[in-house]
């Protein structure tokens, strides 16, 4: 991930302080500087410490044709059946997929998820062509080397 900044960060700084002040209609009362600075640090050390969190994101894309020589699975006893190109029992098809993979871990634990989206294109039996959508993600958890387990969706 990449952040580009414009300008300069004391720029930023002055510009937050300047509006501070505008709308500030009273001094400040002693004493009442915002919470606690207790309060603060009980909110920093309750946070890990230590939690690392990292993800990768993978694109593929990948496309193949291949030759089947009985789509429908049938017996040769009966009449073939009949596609764009007259009748026959064999095809060709054009199969094309593109989708991401990605994976996010936040300490012990593993988010991931794919999503994919599959076309495929039939030579001779037209009314084959079909679009194909798969999405799977889920949680692989785990607890202090006691308990762990996965969550997860396919559709």
């Amino acid at each position: 991930m990449t952040i580009t900044t414009i300008g300069s960060h004391t720029d930023a700084i002055s510009e937050i302080a300047a509006g501070m002040r505008a709308r500030r209609l009273h001094p400040a009362k002693p004493g009442r500087h915002g919470p606690p600075l207790w309060l603060c640090a009980l909110g920093l050390f309750a946070s890990p410490m230590f939690a690392v969190a990292e993800g990768t994101a993978t694109p593929y894309a990948a496309m193949g044709l291949q030759y089947n020589t009985n789509v429908f699975d049938l017996q040769e006893v009966g009449p073939p059946p009949v596609g764009k190109n007259g009748t026959g029992y064999s095809d060709t098809y054009l199969e094309a997929r593109a989708g991401i993979e990605g994976t996010y871990f936040l300490d012990q634990q593993k988010f991931f998820g794919t999503a994919e989206l599959r076309r495929f294109d039939y030579n001779n039996f037209t009314y084959l062509d079909h679009n194909e959508n798969l999405c799977d993600g889920g949680l692989k958890w785990k607890l202090p080397e006691v308990v762990d387990g996965t969550v997860e969706y396919k559709h």
